[in-house]
């Protein structure tokens, strides 16, 4: 067994053939290898102190051509604990793909939610996942009031989440 490859070699086979066989089922393996898909809150770090807005930075990395990035805001005193607010200040957000970064700033509520966390979210969408996200942000600029967008079931992964205490 190479990688993920079987290798049944049968009848009369050589030690040079058996070699060969192994060295193209490594090749095969370690070119089927897809890296996963990850992201990093460069800023604002975990447990920071901020004012509000502040900037958030995201560096991404082997993002596939299907997938879409959100960074969302998570108000952990609003329940239910799965509604999210996506950050529209720049619009709908541009398709990341591959490697690269992303900036955007984010809203910690009001001066009556000093000293309150919030959590900083990176999410991975597929098609579907990303659908309802969009329809729900063309909703919302267009009615200029946001409520909240609960998370689908499937379609969705998170990729980094770090908490923030707005100053």
């Amino acid at each position: 067994m190479v990688g993920a490859c079987k290798i049944v070699m049968m009848g009369d086979v050589s030690a040079t053939q058996t070699a060969q066989t192994e060295a193209i089922a490594t090749t095969v393996a370690e070119t089927l290898v897809v890296p996963a898909p990850h992201a990093h809150i460069v800023e604002p770090p975990d447990g920071a102190t901020l004012p509000s807005p502040t900037s958030v930075i995201v560096e991404y990395h082997d993002i596939p051509q299907d997938r879409y990035l959100w960074v969302v805001l998570r108000i952990p005193s609003v329940k239910p604990a799965w509604l999210v607010y996506p950050l529209l200040e720049e619009g709908i957000p541009e398709q990341a793909v591959g490697d690269g970064a992303l900036a955007t700033s984010v809203w910690l509520g009001g001066e009556q939610d000093s000293g309150k966390p919030f959590n900083v979210v990176v999410l991975l969408l597929d098609e579907e996942a990303n659908r309802s996200f969009v329809e729900y942000a063309n909703k919302c600029i267009a009615a200029g009031d946001c409520g909240g967008i609960l998370l689908p079931d499937t379609g969705v992964r998170i990729l980094d989440f770090n908490t923030v205490i707005r100053e």
